[in-house]
């Protein structure tokens, strides 16, 4: 019973770095005023699975987003502040979550709280 958890626990851990391997991160340019994160999410999310931000859980979505929203307008409703503006969005190959959080780890300060 017990190594069966032990074999359980492994498996889900393999499962998941796969799943890490196949997300694909997408950067924004620029993002117009007033556009809250959860309007992006929203807009976003209607190409493909999101995970944190501007993670897809599918590289090849997230590269397929990028090639065609990048300078594309907007859009949504015509009366809200953002219709008219462009999309700067890029896929980064080769980039996952994990770079980013490492980066800002190894940035902080060591006695720092935050």
């Amino acid at each position: 019973m017990e190594m069966e958890r032990k074999n359980k626990g492994k498996k889900s851990m393999k499962e998941g770095r796969k799943d890490e391997k196949q997300r694909g991160v997408c950067y924004l340019g620029r993002i117009p005023p007033r556009m809250d994160p959860s309007t992006l999410r929203q807009m976003l999310s209607q190409y493909g699975e999101i995970q944190r931000w501007v993670e897809f859980s599918d590289k090849r979505v997230a590269k397929r987003v990028a090639n065609m929203l990048n300078g594309e307008q907007i859009g949504g409703k015509k009366r809200s502040s953002f219709y008219y503006d462009l999309w700067n969005i890029k896929y980064l190959s080769k980039f996952k979550w994990d770079n980013l959080t490492e980066e800002i780890a190894y940035k902080k300060p060591l006695g720092s709280k935050n």
